[in-house]
């Protein structure tokens, strides 16, 4: 890759064979190329890492090698367009990182998953999750309107419904001038 684009920017005349001297921290891969461009006059940029932040240090360095390490550390490869080269991540590396990034990961969770216990009862999953396994059981309550009279409401296991709640208090409520009736025979 790097003979090819050294052949092809020597068809540009620009000197690769340069040294440059750079010091950067943390710096957006954009900037350290038009430091670069600067230093060998020729137009240096960068498409999809143009914001990732690189460190460079180097003093009387070939810039033909320190753009080869850039496009090795940014995972690019240099691209011809026009009167300038641009440091792009193809749609194939872009893959082929992703694939190499699960690789990592699916090894590193390799001794977890080995580690754990080959049968598990229903119980013991949820206890290790800290989930229920069976739905929540209903209850009842009871709600007394009148030594004679009173009213059954189910409310359903798992989250309190506000609604319900709601809708018991209006019954009591309507149900409140029928029982002052009651009352007063």
């Amino acid at each position: 890759m790097l003979t090819t684009l050294l052949a092809a920017i020597a068809f540009q005349s620009p000197n690769l064979d340069k040294p440059v001297t750079l010091r950067t921290v943390a710096k957006p891969v954009a900037d350290v190329l038009a430091d670069v461009t600067s230093q060998v006059g020729f137009r240096f940029e960068a498409s999809q890492v143009r914001d990732w932040p690189i460190i460079v240090s180097v003093k009387s360095f070939r810039a033909g090698d320190l753009l080869e390490r850039i496009a090795e550390v940014t995972d690019s490869e240099w691209v011809k367009e026009r009167d300038r080269w641009v440091l792009t991540r193809s749609a194939a590396r872009v893959k082929k990182a992703v694939e190499i990034e699960l690789a990592d990961r699916a090894a590193r969770l390799k001794p977890v998953v080995d580690a754990l216990p080959t049968e598990m009862s229903d119980e013991d999953i949820a206890a290790t999750l800290k989930i229920q396994t069976r739905p929540p059981e209903d209850r009842w309550r009871r709600v007394l309107l009148h030594p004679s009279l009173e009213l059954h409401v189910r409310e359903p296991g798992g989250e309190p419904d506000l609604a319900l709640e709601e809708a018991v208090e209006l019954l009591v409520r309507l149900a409140q001038p029928v029982i002052d009736r009651l009352d007063e025979s």
